[in-house]
């Protein structure tokens, strides 16, 4: 993650010339000494934009580290990348991961990926999700801005993530349940997961659900939104796809069939952690 550089928002290199930097809005903007910098990524950020006086450089690493706490990236996986080097033996289907990261975003709406198996593990599916994080997360696409205060505002104007396990999911909203002092509750939840334009939830039926009527519902709910919002999904399982859409049931599989049409990738072969 030290090789993070900014671009612009039609993804080339921010360039920095006799310590002035030129604007989205066609500024040269004087960057030799400490001036009072805005720095916004996602939704959060624009409730309350971080406004300190800071050197450009030092607003760079504070966009980037907010980015790595947005992102969530699991920390064995922080170096990930979609190097070829996985031991899942679908060759066509790593070109189409590659296609993915490239055309996730369609005007304004976002593609979705389905990577299946039937007893996967260990062929690079979570592997896989880091990776494309990381993709979106080290070529980050900004725009730099000028405001009526002579503030210079710095946007993170790229792809929004955040990815979870299911497990982490599930045990989220049911303690939401237990402690409703101190716990988010279960809308809050949703909506918090709703904000980012694409959500991959890792390991889907990996646990037996107790209540799978509830199970259904989480998913459906999660699913359904991110359908009627043109919003990307990003699931993993162990399961092969006739066997992860009897999990999730009708009400939710010609949704997520249609979402994952053109992205259904399936990992099979030796496992990467059989040494």
């Amino acid at each position: 993650m030290n090789n993070v550089q900014l671009l612009n928002t039609i993804g080339l290199s921010r360039k920095v010339v006799n310590n002035s930097i030129q604007t989205d809005d066609d500024k040269n903007y004087d960057i030799s000494k400490p001036c009072y910098i805005r720095v916004w990524v996602h939704y959060l950020d624009k409730v309350r934009p971080n406004t300190v006086k800071m050197t450009f450089e030092d607003a760079q690493k504070t966009l980037i580290q907010k980015l790595v706490d947005d992102f969530k990236f699991d920390y064995i996986y922080k170096n990930a990348l979609l190097d070829g080097k996985s031991k899942n033996k679908n060759i066509e289907g790593y070109k189409k991961i590659l296609k993915y990261c490239d055309d996730c975003k369609d005007d304004k709406t976002f593609k979705s990926l389905l990577l299946y198996g039937a007893e996967s593990w260990g062929t690079g599916k979570t592997h896989t999700i880091n990776a494309i994080a990381n993709k979106w997360f080290l070529n980050p696409k900004t725009q730099i801005t000028i405001n009526d205060f002579n503030d210079l505002i710095i946007e993170y104007t790229g792809i929004s993530y955040h990815q979870i396990r299911e497990e982490d999911l599930l045990l989220k909203i049911t303690n939401s349940y237990r402690n409703k002092e101190n716990a988010e509750n279960e809308l809050e939840i949703f909506e918090f997961l709703n904000n980012y334009d694409v959500l991959a939830i890792d390991d889907i039926g990996k646990y037996q659900p107790p209540n799978i009527e509830f199970y259904r519902r989480v998913m459906f709910q999660i699913i359904d939104t991110r359908y009627n919002q043109g919003k990307g999904i990003i699931l993993s399982t162990n399961f092969k796809k006739t066997d992860l859409f009897k999990l999730l049931g009708m009400a939710i599989i010609d949704r997520l069939d249609e979402m994952t049409k053109e992205y259904q990738i399936e990992f099979k072969g030796e496992s990467n952690r059989a040494k």
